[in-house]
């Protein structure tokens, strides 16, 4: 999970939103502060907003959060 996460920044910071689009399933559901986006659809419209509106980007993650579904099948992440 933390090099699903460090390959989201790449991408992201990158603006690869093909590469960016490899790390959410297809029915992956994504929280963040401008809402709640179901499907890689939805997520890609997301990101391809943010890509085209933000002139520069750098993540640097901590406080990594990973938490594993019962039959280890799905998983949550949090970080900031």
């Amino acid at each position: 999970m933390r090099e699903v996460l460090t390959r989201y920044c790449y991408f992201y910071d990158g603006k690869d939103l093909d590469g960016l689009m490899t790390v959410f399933a297809e029915d992956c559901t994504l929280v963040n502060p401008r809402g709640t986006y179901v499907g890689s659809k939805a997520i890609r419209e997301n990101y391809g907003y943010l890509m085209a509106t933000t002139r520069y980007v750098m993540h640097y993650t901590s406080n990594v959060i990973v938490r594993l579904g019962e039959d280890g099948s799905e998983a949550w992440m949090s970080a900031y």
